[in-house]
């Protein structure tokens, strides 16, 4: 007779899940170690020891916080490895620009990469790469010393996509 433990597998379910970084921070990781390994020097806040994940698909890209590459991610094998904490934004305790049901919510699962090492390799969970267009990357940075630079790091992602089997598109 198998016993019923031996059948049930119960992870958390997390669904999808979405990190969102700029084309040289991505590229620079495939570079270094031809996997992406977020890291806490990656983390939002100086000294944060977490690494943030969102349920919200639609973050804003470019501007100030040169969101032009998203990672979507398995979640729910994410969870078998890494412990997840829940968590919403919320610069100060006056601040509800990001309180549930307002434009702005943002909820996010958030994993304290100083109990693995400061470090957590996503690349096993990757479901697809998108970045912004070639077209949006030369009219952003048109002029700048960062042109080409920054269509290396691109076409770096799309290539590495490419080699590992991961979908890769624009939005």
């Amino acid at each position: 007779m198998i016993k019923l433990i031996d059948i049930l597998f119960e992870a958390k379910q997390v669904g999808i899940l979405y990190h969102f970084t700029s084309l040289n921070s991505l590229s620079s990781m495939i570079m270094m170690k031809n996997k992406v390994i977020l890291s806490i020097e990656y983390a939002s806040y100086a000294g944060d020891t977490y690494i943030s994940f969102t349920r919200n698909p639609r973050l804003g890209t470019l501007g100030k916080s040169k969101h032009e590459t998203k990672i979507t991610l398995d979640g729910d094998k994410m969870s078998n490895k890494y412990k997840f904490e829940p968590h919403v934004h919320k610069r100060y305790s006056y601040d509800d620009r990001f309180a549930k049901y307002s434009k702005d919510y943002e909820a996010e699962e958030r994993i304290n990469a100083s109990k693995y090492g400061n470090k957590i390799d996503i690349t096993p969970y990757i479901l697809k790469i998108e970045t912004i267009t070639e077209e949006a990357i030369a009219k952003e940075y048109e002029g700048t010393k960062y042109a080409k630079m920054v269509l290396d790091d691109y076409d770096t992602i799309k290539t590495w996509c490419q080699k590992k089997n991961i979908p890769f598109s624009n939005f």
